[in-house]
């Protein structure tokens, strides 16, 4: 059976390009959009989660003006 999970909480800190957040997460969510929910607007990815970790924060990799762009490319690669 599959199941798709959720977990609230805030981004607690970010840099130019990480995101570091105290949510209910594991090793195998790596991959998962970190969401910003804008209410009646809908929610907006705003990070990927690369690394889970039970000692600290979780770490995700925002998505930026160049990460942005790197999707871009990807979506318009023929290969």
């Amino acid at each position: 059976m599959s199941q798709q999970w959720q977990s609230h909480n805030k981004v607690a800190d970010f840099t130019e390009s990480l995101l570091f957040f105290n949510n209910d997460t594991n090793f195998e969510k790596s991959g998962s959009p970190v969401w910003f929910d804008k209410g009646k607007n809908g929610a907006h990815a705003i990070g990927i989660l690369t690394y889970a970790t039970a000692d600290s924060y979780n770490i995700g990799t925002r998505i930026n003006e160049s990460t942005f762009d790197l999707f871009q490319y990807w979506i318009s690669d023929p290969k």
